[in-house]
């Protein structure tokens, strides 16, 4: 089943993003003109090698693609591999659609027979092993369950190996249970054969934290599928995430509203929590609307996280009740809530429109007595900061429940620019004395755009240091920041990988981060972006430094990827002598592959990232360190390593092995 017979089935009009895809496949063919007229099956077949390689490989992509499909087709590209059984292990076919011939047929729908595949088997017997070079890294089964193959094809693969249900290959991790519910019109007994082959699978998630559940209730738009994984359900998978992991638009918003009611209907009694992402545009608002209602409604949830992109959760008067409505739920059941914005490109803000000011005060209020967690992004207060502390400043009541507040592409306006918009003089966000009164456990500036200066920073830092409850501050800037202005029609989504503003590059926020470090609250800290130098700080947080001592870190993320040069090896001395008397730091990560050259970024992979990366991972233990030592005690021949290198990363795994409890993430 081609992407264009999929949208038909579930009721999707191809946007323009399928259309493209959808003309990009064709075009693979047809453009390059790869499908020539090929003769009967009983005509004479190719004599040598280079014959039958140039014929199969037009061949095969044409079946890959469904253009022509049958079985005198088929049965051809059968008798060519007989005669010349090398050709199948072999990769054929053309980006993206490149894979082994097992691969390509078994995604021949709906005319890929059991005889062809066996015969092709019987060629070729690791091939149900292997993976496409494109294709996702697919293997075969996974290749067949995208295409909603027939039942006796699957079949075919799970007689040969059931573990090959249970294999996590490619780019996003799926099985193959994730691939198939995503087609309409997969049937019941493929289901039902691969739970039964793999009955773990259902509570499974991807790399994107989805579990078939969700791949169903977002993808296959089709409320069988859904009820029959429901019923199949573990007790343990009792969440749901509504609206997928990323921007994407996900089908359920593209078909009919009916189905998305009815698969409401089916799914949320079921649930105690939900992670929603809502988007809204013209093309799912009342898509959007209706799953807030069934939220609203629900008696069973217990947990809610909740992501509202767009800007008419501010423009419709009816969205902010709604979201009202579910803080102030019995069960309270809203924990978390993230509103991201898009007013013209991030050049306006909810304050600036009729009412803003009002709903927005309103929201703060409820938000502190019944959130955990806060996000906003993309969020412009169009004043010096008297908003922003109005928000604080709800979460000094002893009842509040708000203890992690992240900004994300937040922008506070300067005084001149407020002069333009606003109709009366905001005060001097310091005077107010938010940041001191308020009551957060975790706070985060992720790349926000209050007056990126260093002045302003330390002026910040200075407040950060009186927070009476902060435990966790994460100050990062994942890209460069540019200064936020109106004019500049660029400045769409404020990254740029060469940014105008270098102005951090002569910060230097040492010692504001160790005066937050020595009041001896904080348990975590993370710092990102050019705002820190690791061979500064680390000496004063060794017994050796004359001043507050130990700081009882738990966790302790100091990143220099974006400075001008790696992490000093001298830092990395100074590291190990921390963790070397410091008990409580368990958790630990140095970036160090990122080097500035010449005003670009070049990324640097070390024998390291090479070599001993597959392991370290979280929760990384003793063993694995003893494990990386080894790697770089026999590094290959081939392998040019400067001493300076092998010896910084001696230093970094010998770290390891002061840390009590520790793993370190090397990215």
């Amino acid at each position: 089943m081609s992407r264009r017979d999929d949208l038909e089935a579930k009721g999707i009009v191809p946007s323009a993003y399928d259309e493209d895809y959808i003309n990009r496949q064709e075009d693979t063919i047809y453009q390059q003109e790869l499908v020539p007229a090929l003769p009967d099956v009983d005509s004479t077949l190719p004599e040598t090698v280079e014959e039958a390689r140039a014929e199969l490989d037009s061949t095969l992509l044409s079946i890959r693609l469904s253009t022509t499909s049958g079985a005198i087709r088929h049965g051809r590209v059968l008798n060519i591999l007989q005669k010349h059984p090398s050709l199948a292990t072999e990769k054929f076919g053309f980006y993206p659609h490149r894979g082994y011939p097992l691969h390509l047929m078994a995604g021949a729908y709906p005319s890929a027979t059991v005889d062809i595949l066996e015969g092709l088997y019987a060629l070729d017997r690791r091939g149900i092993y292997r993976e496409g070079e494109s294709l996702r890294g697919n293997h075969p089964l996974i290749c067949a369950c995208e295409v909603g193959a027939k039942p006796e094809i699957l079949q075919f693969f799970l007689s040969k190996d059931p573990e090959l249900a249970s294999l996590r290959k490619g780019t996003s991790k799926h099985v193959a249970l994730h691939r198939a519910v995503r087609r309409f019109r997969t049937s019941m007994d493929s289901l039902k054969d691969l739970i039964d082959a793999y009955p773990e699978a259902l509570a499974l998630q991807d790399e994107n934290g989805m579990t078939p559940i969700d791949h169903a209730f977002n993808f296959s738009c089709n409320p069988e599928t859904l009820q029959y994984l429901l019923e199949q359900c573990p007790e343990q998978s009792n969440q749901l995430l509504i609206g997928g992991s990323t921007c994407a638009l996900v089908d359920i918003f593209r078909a009919d509203l009916s189905i998305l009611e009815t698969s409401l209907s089916l799914a949320i009694p079921q649930m105690e929590r939900v992670d929603c992402r809502l988007f809204y545009d013209d093309e799912c608002y009342n898509h959007s609307r209706s799953v807030l209602r069934h939220l609203q409604k629900s008696t069973n949830l217990r947990d809610i996280r909740l992501r509202l992109d767009g800007d008419c959760f501010f423009t419709d008067p009816s969205i902010v009740p709604i979201v009202h409505g579910l803080m102030n739920h019995h069960n309270s059941q809203l924990r978390e809530l993230a509103i991201s914005l898009d007013f013209e490109n991030g050049r306006r803000g909810p304050y600036e429109i009729g009412g803003g000011i009002e709903l927005c005060d309103a929201l703060w209020e409820v938000a502190a007595e019944k959130l955990e967690r806060l996000e906003l992004e993309s969020f412009s207060f169009q004043d010096s900061g008297a908003s922003l502390a109005g928000l604080l400043l709800c979460t000094t009541s002893p009842t509040s429940t708000l203890r992690e507040l992240q900004l994300n592409l937040v922008r506070v306006s300067t005084e001149e620019r407020v002069a333009r918009r606003r109709e009366y003089r905001s005060a001097d966000w310091k005077m107010l004395g938010a940041w001191r009164r308020c009551r957060l456990e975790k706070l985060s500036l992720v790349n926000c755009h209050m007056d990126v200066s260093r002045s302003f920073l330390v002026a910040f830092l200075e407040e950060t240091v009186h927070m009476p409850a902060l435990k966790d501050f994460e100050l990062r800037f994942d890209a460069f920041p540019q200064e936020y202005t109106t004019e500049d029609i660029d400045n769409r989504h404020n990254y740029d990988t060469e940014p105008p503003f270098d102005g951090m590059w002569h910060m230097d926020l040492t010692e504001p981060i160790f005066q937050l470090l020595s009041r001896g609250r904080l348990e975590a800290l993370t710092i990102r972006g050019p705002l820190v130098r690791l061979d500064r700080l680390l000496p004063l947080l060794t017994p050796n430094y004359d001043g507050p001592g130990v700081v009882p870190l738990r966790k302790l993320r100091l990143t220099e990827d974006m400075c001008k040069e790696p992490v000093p090896l001298e830092s990395i001395k100074a590291l190990v002598q921390l963790m070397a008397f410091n008990d409580t730091l368990t958790d630990v990560l140095v970036r160090d592959e990122s080097y500035r050259l010449f005003s670009r970024y070049i990324r640097y992979t070390s024998c390291l990232n090479r070599y001993g990366r597959s392991h370290f991972a979280i929760g990384s233990t003793r063993a694995t360190v003893a494990k990386g030592l080894e790697i770089l005690a026999h590094v290959p021949k081939e392998v040019q390593i400067q001493d300076a290198v092998f010896q910084r990363h001696q230093i970094v795994f010998g770290v390891l092995k002061h840390a009590p409890l520790s793993w370190c993430c090397f990215l």
